[in-house]
């Protein structure tokens, strides 16, 4: 009866070291998520710290079912294209060996960046100037829509809508002011050949710089589009 039990003992022993070591073995085989994410926030660190100053990274957790080859070379992270950014955002990562595999990972990156704001409340069309304009640090992946570091791309823009002191300026609430308006007569140039020609017109609509803009020949009552190059100048192709 002994050496039944002694048998059965070590054929247990055998066993459980078979599993252990097939357990080794397959660790071994596959890849550490922990090194994979990583590998994600050291390429955080490196490639987004110039965009602000970074106060948290967080990588979403990774499927404790995935299992990828283990790799035998660095893992390689990288920035998918149109994913440099901010905020939520994700990050690539590959291995490069002779079994190779990719996978992209959701992380958010907080960062507190010095933005512009409103100084004061703004009435809807006020033309941007210094005195508008103050800084505030913001975390940016709080500003979905977009925000402003530098004071010579506000000045002199026109505000779409009003806005209260501490409001972010973004990129939707502001337009280059208009150089024409509805119906102010404006100069209408064209080249033909080696020659321009110059006659009044009509503008039938306010823009911009660069705009396009439908004016009105004053001589031949045709209407013409032309784009906006000066303050009351238009020109047609």
């Amino acid at each position: 009866m002994k050496t039944q039990l002694s048998l059965l003992a070590r054929c247990g022993l055998a066993a459980l070291l078979i599993i252990s070591a097939s357990a080794s073995a397959l660790a071994a085989a596959t890849q550490s998520l922990t090194a994979i994410q990583l590998a994600v926030e050291r390429h955080i660190e490196a490639e987004f710290s110039s965009l602000g100053s970074i106060s948290d990274i967080e990588v979403s957790p990774l499927d404790p079912r995935l299992r990828l080859s283990a790799c035998k070379k660095p893992l390689t992270p990288f920035t998918p294209a149109g994913q440099h950014r901010l905020g939520n955002t994700t990050i690539g990562i590959r291995c490069d060996d002779d079994k190779p595999w990719s996978l992209y990972v959701p992380v958010r990156i907080a960062s507190s960046v010095n933005i512009l704001t409103a100084s004061r409340p703004l009435a809807r069309g006020s033309i941007l100037t210094a005195a508008d304009i103050s800084t505030s640090q913001r975390d940016v992946a709080t500003l979905p829509y977009g925000f402003f570091t530098d004071q010579e791309q506000l000045a002199g823009m026109q505000l779409r809508r009003a806005v209260r002191p501490g409001d972010v300026f973004s990129p939707a609430i502001v337009t280059a002011p208009p150089l024409i308006e509805r119906g102010q007569t404006v100069w209408i140039t064209a080249k033909t050949g080696g020659i321009q020609v110059m006659m009044k017109g009509e503008a039938l609509a306010d823009a911009a710089a660069d705009e396009r803009v439908r004016v009105r020949n004053l001589s031949s009552k045709r209407t013409v589009e032309a784009r906006v190059i000066g303050p009351a100048m238009v020109q047609v192709p």
